[in-house]
């Protein structure tokens, strides 16, 4: 959005922080470590490259900024009632007309002038990127994903539009499927599977599937 409207935002930190502020520091707290700490020190940095995966992070600090938000515009309201409100119809529709205001300058202005930016329609990235790693597999082939990124794009491809449904995922949801795994196991393979368990049975299992697998086998790289 525009950036005048951190305004309102301070205006609400520092009457909330008045009113309430315990809850007020441990909404800010919170804002802040899921996104300087948690970003800066555990996960990605602040540069332009990392601005689409650490995004996720700043849902806390949005949530804590609308509060802050609302806190500013109640701020405004109290002194628009305190000054024009003088009988008590109008005590009654100031409130309700100014907050109608406000949602409309903060919320449709603000809408209509980031809507061309903001519009996905026209955007095929993601069903681009799950048909050109299918493409480049031969036919009956097994695949394994590294990511969010390489798996349901694949599977989007496969189970939607139908397309190199001859490719098998080998671990759709971060585990080797068993359908996949029962088509390659014998006997001795499930008693070698019974000796092991956690990740070394997991680590078993690929291994197992990759050697007997009939077709070409591909590995995604995140």
């Amino acid at each position: 959005g525009r950036g005048w409207v951190w305004i309102f935002a301070a205006v609400g930190f520092v009457a909330l922080l008045r009113r309430q502020t315990g809850l007020t520091l441990l909404l800010f707290l919170l804002a802040w470590l899921s996104t300087i700490v948690v970003i800066r020190y555990a996960t990605f940095s602040f540069d332009r490259e990392h601005v689409y995966a650490n995004q996720i992070f700043w849902i806390p600090a949005w949530m804590a900024c609308a509060v802050f938000l609302a806190g500013g515009i109640d701020v405004c309201v109290t002194a628009l009632r305190r000054r024009w409100a003088t009988t008590a119809e109008s005590a009654r529709w100031l409130p309700v007309s100014t907050t109608a205001g406000a949602a409309v300058l903060l919320v449709g202005m603000t809408g209509m002038a980031h809507y061309r930016l903001a519009d996905r329609s026209g955007t095929t990235v993601i069903e681009s990127y799950g048909r050109a790693l299918l493409d480049v597999m031969e036919p009956a082939a097994l695949y394994f994903p590294s990511s969010d990124h390489s798996t349901f794009s694949v599977l989007y491809q496969q189970g939607v539009l139908g397309h190199r449904t001859d490719v098998t995922v080998a671990d759709k949801y971060g585990q080797v499927e068993r359908d996949v795994l029962d088509r390659v196991l014998d006997d001795s393979d499930r008693a070698a599977l019974s000796e092991v368990s956690g990740k070394a049975q997991r680590t078993r299992e690929e291994s197992i599937l990759i050697r007997k697998w009939p077709g070409p086998v591909y590995f995604a790289n995140k």
